[in-house]
């Protein structure tokens, strides 16, 4: 693809002409507001890059001008349907004007691109975002130590133009596509506020012998008893954390192993995230030739993985391993425990210290600078667990895994959706594959 461009049409049945000859001719591609000064709370709307977000332009909250500064850049005001693209520092966010930030301006950091044709902004919204746009921005940025889009060359910048009706029906696939993966994005959220309020219930109140979520203390007070976590059902026990297993064990002292296909898994603190969620995407491989006895080291199901060593906010980080990696051990950033079989659940203790209540209390052992802190043994023996019987632990590990399993499907879907819309973008906007025969079908009766 050639970076400027011209009226010839490509190979694939599409012109690619310059970008500035599909622009309104009263309505030239500009960028704004220069130096927008001392804020007026009533004054003229300004849109900045910090108001584009997942290619949505945000509504509320935005920064006002004064009106003689609207006044005095009055080329770029902005109306419904405009198309903006972000041209310094970030480069490269998109969004589409909607109704209620039409007669805002926009700041020196974003262009306004009006189309003469009113479906195109839909359409080349979805192409900057493609391979190809992104490819088309990234020759059009100059600088290095703040990117910046020049405006005379992005007027320059060749783009595809199959027909009017067949850029409308390119981007309403891609427009449904959208939808759809933010209605999966939504109940992802959704599905997260609900885990927490189901965490807290769970990790308070728990479950009783009929299955069934306890009453709260306030409705049924015979049922708690007061503890120094407070009120605690009265079935529920109280362990330091040292009493819950066998010695605590610090991992490996490994440094530059490669990898030689062997297929022993090294976790790292990275691995490990809030929650008690663990990330797998990329575990290190371990040179097991150069280990002696590795056997010490690897993880069974239900471990304790604890993180001693991070940045004040992620130190303390509690993970239990459920051998989803094949074999695996672990580095001296992280501390194992590994549970005595009276104790119970080691995934119901690892989702109490990555809760809220559980989280907070653990922070409150770290000590170290404003860039590095630790927790050590010697307060970390006398964290206090709240436990019940390990049949209620049990059952509350599974209506937690319940909740992450709907979680992770969501997410599939969404992973897929995304996969499915990137594979669309790179065919039907360059013309790849043509949308044609869904123009020549006949509506349905």
């Amino acid at each position: 693809m050639n970076l400027f461009g011209s009226s010839a049409m490509s190979e694939r049945g599409f012109e690619w002409p310059s970008l500035d000859d599909l622009i309104h001719s009263d309505k030239p591609i500009c960028y704004g507001v220069l130096k927008p000064g001392v804020e007026d709370p009533h004054g003229i709307p300004l849109v900045r890059i910090v108001d584009i977000d997942n290619s949505e332009l945000r509504s509320e909250g935005l920064f006002r001008i004064t009106p003689a500064l609207d006044k005095e850049f009055g080329r770029s005001r902005i109306d419904v349907g405009d198309l903006l693209l972000s041209i310094q520092g970030t480069v490269g966010r998109v969004a589409i004007v909607p109704p209620e930030v039409a007669g805002a301006n926009i700041s020196r950091t974003i262009a306004r691109l009006s189309f003469a044709e009113a479906g195109d902004a839909k359409f080349y919204k979805h192409w900057f975002l493609s391979s190809d746009g992104l490819r088309a921005i990234d020759g059009a940025i100059v600088g290095t130590t703040r990117a910046s889009l020049n405006i005379g060359v992005l007027r320059k910048v060749a783009v595809p133009s199959p027909n009017g009706t067949e850029k409308v029906k390119i981007a309403e696939v891609l427009d449904t596509l959208d939808t759809a993966i933010r209605k999966t994005e939504a109940i992802i959220e959704k599905l997260k506020q609900v885990k927490q309020g189901l965490l807290h219930d769970l990790l308070t109140r728990g479950i009783d012998a009929n299955g069934e979520l306890r009453p709260p203390q306030s409705q049924a007070p015979h049922l708690y008893k007061d503890s120094p976590l407070g009120w605690i059902p009265r079935e529920w026990q109280l362990r330091r954390f040292r009493d819950i297993g066998r010695a605590p064990q610090l991992g490996l002292m490994v440094r530059g192993d490669a990898p030689d296909g062997l297929n022993v898994g090294l976790l790292k603190m990275g691995n490990l995230l809030a929650g008690n969620q663990l990330d797998l995407g990329y575990v290190e491989l371990l040179n097991v030739r150069r280990i002696d006895r590795l056997e010490d080291y690897v993880l069974a199901d239900g471990d304790l993985l604890f993180n001693t060593r991070n940045t004040p906010d992620l130190v303390g980080k509690t993970c239990s391993w459920r051998g989803r990696f094949g074999t695996t051990v672990f580095d001296n950033n992280i501390l194992r425990m590994r549970l005595a079989p009276s104790v119970g659940n080691g995934h119901f203790i690892a989702s109490y210290m990555g809760a809220a209540a559980g989280r907070a209390r653990l922070l409150g052992l770290a000590t170290g600078t404003t860039s590095v802190a630790a927790i050590y043994w010697k307060d970390l023996q006398h964290f206090v667990l709240p436990l019940p019987e390990s049949q209620e632990q049990n059952v509350i590990v599974e209506r937690l895994d319940a909740c992450d399993q709907r979680m992770d499907q969501e997410k599939a879907v969404a992973g897929a959706l995304a996969a499915l819309k990137s594979g669309l973008m790179d065919d039907l906007l360059t013309g790849r594959v043509r949308v044609t025969p869904l123009l020549r079908q006949e509506p349905a009766p």
